[in-house]
């Protein structure tokens, strides 16, 4: 099939949604499998799993090298210009410098395996065996990291979805079982490696595919000058996910050197509920790129601060009320979920969801850096981040903990993160955020919250999480129309944009007309 031309916006949220579909569908299977793991571990030896867990994000921090991105950014533009030459350049210098990073990658891990099991994670009582089993990993999890935001380039969502249910299947059904066959962590994350493999095997084998569909593209052997302007995008970009991933994953391991096993993983039990809450907005940050690059490519300047309010008004719409649900319900979903054994984890979920709140705006300004080149601005404004972020985790958590780290990684590094970008986007792009409507965004969730806070005297938790899924979607339209968060103009918007998916856009024009009642009530007309 030869390139095809599409409307920027519709591409987006094509593939936004049919990822995303995936993403929903691999984020049941990681429920389960974190249901499952935690139950089967306990508290203390789900704590070592954390801190496995964190020593491979740690290393792979940098792992995508910026070509996740780069793949993202350009093969979508490419498409867009019909460039097949131009294709082939970006995969080819694409892959052979990620291939390279995952050797590297695997080489430190396992270097630094036979070390600090009897030093610095000497506290949490992790094995040799287990590093280097995550160190592997982080091989396979590379390549097909890229590989998956390559697919997301190519508008293969579906396959990307595909690929990723397949793996997370394979994750759930072979870390239980060796787990039950008595292989404890080392079972566990047997499973992760072995679906990280098949996820190696099956976008590789996808992004080919989409080669091919897309006419002759010859996938050309990189020369000195295509490397080195590759690096020119990636390098910044790379070193802007080490500091901001890489942060979080020390607070880990920093936490390990203070915190017992039993509460690294309470600790552990809430960040995956952030990883869970991720898988949305993580995923239309992703998808964003490829509008935000192809309408700054094309040169409609005029176009980008309304793209951009736009963008995180509707993602916040989205997310928000997924946020405020989980803050208030987080001892319920915890307890019904892994057992009261966790009883730390939910005031752990709750600070999180907190700092979360804020974190969503700062994870769609970042995609909009990157969209624009602007990969050294992000670097810095990251660093600044970074060092304050250290500065109050070596501060906090000698005194606070768990509860230290938390604060400090997702609270404060939210509230700083999002500051800088403010500036950031005013001194680079003239674009200054819509603070009025995200104000009355957070206001009409932080009201919805409260209104829900009396479920909790019910003492059921399959009953309060029930009722509470039910005072969103009743609470939710009426609140956002009462705060001026919504009018009928941004109604229409999202949905003209969900005008081709029939399954979603059903649902968002009964939301529509249960929102119009108010929107009319109150007389709203979007003016």
């Amino acid at each position: 099939m030869a390139f095809e031309k599409e409307s920027i916006g519709r591409r987006a949220t094509r593939t936004f949604f049919a990822s995303v579909t995936g993403k929903v569908l691999a984020l049941i299977i990681t429920t389960v499998t974190l249901i499952a793991v935690a139950r089967l571990l306990g508290p203390s030896s789900y704590g070592v799993y954390t801190v496995a867990i964190g020593y491979s994000a740690l290393i792979g921090a940098v792992a995508q090298f910026g070509i996740a991105s780069y793949f993202d950014r350009n093969i979508s533009y490419m498409s867009y210009k019909r460039d097949a030459k131009g294709m082939g350049q970006v995969i080819g210098n694409g892959y052979v410098i990620i291939i390279a990073i995952a050797i590297v990658l695997m080489s430190v891990g396992i270097a630094l395996s036979g070390y600090l099991p009897g030093t610095l994670l000497s506290n949490s009582g992790i094995k040799q065996l287990t590093l280097i089993l995550v160190s592997v990993d982080l091989f396979f999890t590379t390549i097909w990291g890229a590989s998956y935001s390559a697919l997301i380039g190519f508008g293969k969502g579906r396959n990307a979805s595909i690929d990723l249910v397949l793996l997370g299947s394979v994750q759930l059904i072979v870390g239980v079982g060796l787990i039950y066959q008595g292989f404890g962590v080392n079972g566990a994350v047997s499973g992760i490696l072995l679906g990280d493999m098949l996820g190696f095997l099956l976008t590789s084998y996808h992004t080919y595919s989409a080669l091919k569909d897309h006419g002759r593209i010859m996938v050309r052997l990189p020369n000195i000058s295509g490397v080195r302007n590759t690096l020119i995008f990636a390098l910044p970009l790379a070193a802007n996910n080490f500091l901001l991933n890489g942060v979080s994953n020390f607070g880990v391991l920093f936490l390990s050197a203070f915190a017992p096993a039993y509460i690294l993983g309470n600790f552990g039990t809430a960040l995956k509920g952030l990883a869970m809450m991720s898988v949305v907005y993580g995923t239309l940050a992703i998808v964003l790129i490829q509008s935000f690059s192809t309408i700054i490519h094309v040169k409609k300047s005029r176009d980008l601060q309304g793209v951009y309010n736009k963008t995180i008004t509707y993602s916040l719409l989205l997310n928000l009320p997924m946020v405020a649900f989980v803050a208030v319900f987080s001892a319920p979903l915890i307890y019904l979920l892994l057992t009261s054994k966790f009883s730390l984890a939910p005031l752990y979920l709750l600070l999180i969801a907190l700092g979360t709140s804020i974190g969503i705006m700062n994870s769609f300004t970042s995609s909009f850096f990157v969209a624009s080149g602007k990969t050294g601005k992000l670097m810095k404004i990251s660093l600044v981040a970074v060092l304050i972020q250290l500065f109050f985790l070596v501060v906090l958590v000698p005194a606070y903990g768990a509860v230290g780290a938390i604060v400090a990684l997702y609270i404060i590094g939210s509230i700083t993160t999002f500051a800088l970008f403010a500036r950031g986007l005013l001194v680079h792009f003239k674009i200054k955020p819509d603070y009025r409507k995200l104000l009355n965004l957070f206001v009409a969730n932080a009201a919805m919250g409260m209104l829900l806070l009396p479920i909790l005297m019910i003492h059921g938790y399959a009953i309060e999480i029930a009722l509470g899924i039910a005072g969103v979607l009743l609470l939710y339209p009426p609140l956002l129309v009462l705060f001026r968060a919504i009018d009928s103009v941004v109604l229409r918007n999202v949905e003209h944009l969900v005008e081709m998916m029939p399954g979603v856009r059903h649902i968002v024009r009964q939301f529509g007309r249960y929102t119009g009642l108010f929107i009319r009530y109150f007389d709203l007309d979007g003016g």
